[in-house]
């Protein structure tokens, strides 16, 4: 069993890759609407419905950040050194 070392699975990689993208798109969407209450927050017809919008994508932020971060403590744990040619 000493042979090579397990490279990590496709599929581990690829959950991370795709986690990692919807926070980056969590981010873009919440600078967006940050950017939104900025220019138009007291002009905005519904100020309640666009804060709520921000806490929603804080949360979901939160909780995707969360989960990729579980993810790759997880990969790590596994195969150590798995994620160095990846990042």
């Amino acid at each position: 069993m000493g042979g090579k070392p397990r490279i990590p699975g496709k599929r581990s990689l690829q959950v991370i890759e795709r986690v990692r993208r919807q926070l980056e798109a969590t981010d873009h969407e919440l600078g967006s609407v940050g950017d939104f209450i900025d220019r138009f927050g007291a002009h905005d017809p519904d100020p309640n419905a666009t804060t709520d919008r921000l806490h929603n994508l804080n949360r979901q932020r939160s909780r995707l950040a969360r989960q990729l971060r579980r993810r790759i403590e997880r990969l790590k744990q596994k195969q150590p050194g798995a994620l160095e040619v990846w990042v």
